[in-house]
């Protein structure tokens, strides 16, 4: 049997550990963020056993990493857990425009479902709900 633990073999992970909330751009891949040269900006920052949680800015996604090892131009990392936040949706069908959850940065945006532009963002859910139905009635009224 192992000896109990003592206490100096323990503390508050705050104060030993690092946890960095990332929101990369548009188009970046699950599997850019796992190349370890990805990191090269920010890896002097980065130590090992520090977490990286990622919140994709065009899907609903957070993938939370760790560093496995870092270098001056370079950071290890592995996945920890992957969460799909797909749920976070709006609800209701607004017919040519929908209210979507696009990320930290973008957050609730409308968008014309018909190309996918993006006709507002950086709203709340509500706003963006809200929004979505006045783009409908212009939309409505202008036919």
């Amino acid at each position: 049997m192992a000896n109990p633990i003592h206490p100096n073999r323990a503390s508050f992970a705050e104060h030993k550990q690092l946890t960095y909330f990332v929101v990369p751009e548009a188009g970046t891949s699950e599997e850019d963020i796992l190349d370890p040269v990805y990191w090269s900006h920010m890896a002097r920052q980065l130590s090992q056993f520090s977490e990286i949680r990622v919140f994709f800015e065009d899907r609903p996604l957070r993938v939370d990493l760790m560093v496995t090892s870092s270098g001056p131009a370079f950071a290890n990392v592995i996945v920890l857990h992957r969460y799909d936040l797909s749920g976070a949706k709006a609800d209701g069908d607004y017919s040519k425009y929908e209210a979507k959850y696009r990320g930290p940065h973008s957050k609730w945006t409308v968008m014309r479902k018909a190309d996918g532009k993006v006709m507002k963002e950086g709203l709340t859910e509500e706003a963006a709900r809200a929004e979505a139905k006045d783009f409908e009635k212009i939309q409505a009224a202008a036919a």
